[in-house]
């Protein structure tokens, strides 16, 4: 999933209730087949809750939210998905449990924004290792742009398939998404190339350790063993070891596990 940063999203879709005006509120309802459990759960972008959703014996809902415009997410507690919700929108999800992602369809005020989310998501997933940095840092510079070039055109032409159907400002912020991650990759192509190939690494095995915040990491080890055995594998994770009380043990392990480790992250990275 793209994001930008919060300010940018909080500039762009801020709500103001000018002179006591009621802002209206934002209907969800829905219907989820082979529930995993009889609730849901809602959360916005900072990873607050802010809506547990009890299923009825029909395995549906309908909740009435007061939010704020912006990206949120559903869940089951073992899959979700991102929505985008707006006071005044009024809309349905249908989800399959058994085919997550490939299932849902909204329908109603609000259907639009929320099955391109649905959308994109599939394209993403679809590209593969296309999108992942361990192929896309080996290739030469020629046959690197010419992939970034055809992601960013398969991206917008979507997007672009529900320009007449969206908020302008949605597909304002979506469009801003898709050419940020864009210029992210060019600008970082550079460096990442030189560690995938002139240093000879496996891509999936590089860690990147500096000190981002003075949060203690003392299940250092526990944490990379766990990207380890993930499905995207360990690609560029940074862990802050300030304040590990046995820093030694934590470069032990990347050397004996064949780990890239820099000690220090530079602000080019």
């Amino acid at each position: 999933m793209i994001k930008l940063p919060s300010l940018i999203l909080l500039t762009l879709f801020s709500i103001h209730n000018i002179h006591g005006t009621e802002v209206p509120k934002c209907v969800l309802s829905g219907e989820i087949k082979n529930p995993v459990s009889d609730s849901l759960f809602i959360e916005n972008d900072n990873g607050e809750l802010v809506k547990a959703i009890r299923l009825d014996k029909k395995k549906t809902f309908r909740v009435e939210l007061q939010v704020v415009e912006g990206y949120y997410i559903i869940g089951d507690h073992k899959e979700y998905t991102q929505l985008f919700l707006s006071p005044g929108f009024d809309f349905s999800i249908f989800i399959n449990t058994k085919a997550f992602d490939e299932s849902i369809v909204y329908k109603g005020k609000g259907a639009a924004e929320n099955n391109y989310l649905a959308q994109f998501s599939l394209l993403y997933e679809s590209l593969g290792n296309l999108t992942n940095y361990g192929y896309y840092a080996k290739l030469n510079e020629a046959a690197f742009l010419k992939l970034m070039d055809s992601v960013r055109v398969l991206e917008m032409n979507l997007l672009d398939s529900y320009k007449e159907t969206v908020l302008s400002r949605f597909y304002d912020i979506e469009a801003m998404k898709i050419n940020y991650a864009y210029r992210i990759k060019l600008n970082e192509y550079e460096k990442m190339h030189y560690i995938a190939v002139s240093l000879d690494c496996n891509y999936n095995n590089i860690i990147i350790m500096g000190f981002l915040s003075e949060r203690k990491a003392e299940n250092a080890i526990e944490n990379i063993q766990a990207l380890e055995r993930n499905k995207y594998g360990c690609t560029w994770y940074s862990i802050d070891y300030y304040g590990y009380s046995n820093t030694e043990d934590v470069l032990n392990y990347y050397r004996n596990n064949k780990i890239v480790y820099f000690t220090q992250r530079k602000t080019s990275l």
